[in-house]
This record gives structure tokens, sequence and C-alpha cells, in this order.
């Protein structure tokens, strides 16, 4: 039963890593859409040269395309907005497609890895995180030292990150694994001790009794002297 009830605690706190670091990531993946869109605006209003953003590279992203074109009724987004985002490989893109009365500007933008898949903000604890794609791709794996080979016989955890109410695209597997041994390290712990507390239960218990059985011969010998 204790064995059972420390397997199923580490698989939660997996799987609660697993969470956290999918809403890092898709923070992340917002964060650089809402920045996008910004600079969009400023091109739809003629405050920032289709040049100028063609070559922003900001630390986070590199803008790698963009597109001006009309702006038709029958396919504008909300608030004359689009978000998409898309895999070349394991690169990471979005795209934010912005209206401004008759005149649209679509912008792609790659994002830089290591902003990205930054785990520095989760505890990995020799975790290994690792995030894959719609067709089960690996698209990262980070883990303490970025070395680390999978542990033999992990225990895991997994979320489902949800792209599609925003991006339309479908959605990324987050799956945590951490070695067995450092999971259920409190189990090896329990293990090791209860041996130890068991016997030591097991010598109380055995002095209590004999307090006790003497204490109820007592009146027992008493009389029995009396007798003689």
């Amino acid at each position: 039963l204790v064995r059972t009830k420390l397997r199923n605690d580490a698989a939660t706190r997996l799987e609660s890593t697993s969470k956290s670091y999918g809403l890092l990531v898709f923070e992340r993946l917002r964060q650089t859409d809402e920045a996008l869109t910004e600079i969009a605006a400023l091109g739809l209003t003629d405050r920032l040269r289709l040049d100028d953003i063609r070559a922003f590279s900001p630390s986070h992203f590199k803008v790698v395309d963009v597109v001006p074109e009309a702006a038709t009724p029958t396919d504008r987004g909300p608030l004359g907005r689009q978000t998409s985002l898309a895999l070349q490989g394991t690169e990471v893109r979005v795209t934010v497609t912005q209206d401004r009365g008759p005149r649209r500007l679509q912008i792609t933008a790659a994002l830089d890895p290591s902003y990205l898949w930054n785990p520095d903000p989760v505890s990995l604890d020799s975790m290994r995180i690792c995030v894959y794609g719609p067709k089960s791709e690996s698209l990262q794996c980070v883990d303490e030292d970025d070395t680390t080979e999978a542990a033999a016989n992990p225990l895991s955890g997994e979320w489902s990150l949800f792209l599609a109410p925003r991006y339309g695209a479908p959605g990324w597997l987050v799956r945590t694994e951490q070695p067995a041994s450092v999971a259920l390290s409190a189990l090896a712990s329990f293990e090791r001790t209860l041996p130890i507390v068991t016997l030591i239960g097991i010598g109380i218990a055995l002095l209590l009794s004999t307090v006790q059985i003497r204490r109820s011969h007592r009146p027992l010998a008493l009389l029995t002297d009396a007798v003689e």
C-alpha cells in the first residue's frame, strides 16, 4: 500500500512538472506573437519600414518572412488579427497576420530554441523533459546538464499542450521522466528503515508484555507466600 501511494505521488509530481513546463513554453509563444502583432501594427501605420521589419532580430526570435498584401473582409480574423504556428523540422515558427483597413501585413518569425525551451524556471531534480510534436517527433529534450541519457525504466508523467485555440495547430505532448531511484527515494528510505523500526516495535511490545505479565502475577505470588 505504501509503495503504491509513493509511486502515485511521484507520477503526480512528474505530471505537474510537465504541465508547468508546457505552460511556460506556451507563454513564450504568446509573448512572441504579441510582439509580432505590435511590429505589424507599426508597419501598417508606416511607422516602421518593411525592410526594417525583415531585418528585425531581437534576442528570442528572428523575423524570417514579411508579406504585405490587401485584406479582404471574408478572411479577416477576430479583431483583424490571425495567428498560426508551424514546424520546420524542429524549428518553431509563429505567424501573425494583422489587418488595418484595406491593408494586411503578415510576419513570420522563428523562435530561438534557447529561449523557447529554456527550463531554468522549472526545478529539474534529475528530471528529463521532452516535448513531442503532433506526429510524436521529438522537438526538444532538456535536463540538468543537457547530456544525460534517458534512464532505464524511469517513472514518467505527461501533459498535453493544446495549441488549436490560439494557433489552429495540433497539440504537443510534454513528458517528464525521472529515474526511479530518485523519484522513489522516499520509498527506498522507508524500505531501509522498516525492518529496524519493526524490530524495535517488537522489542518494545515484548518488554511491555513481560512487565504486564509480572504485574498481573504479583497478587498471585503474594497469596502463595501468605498460604505458605
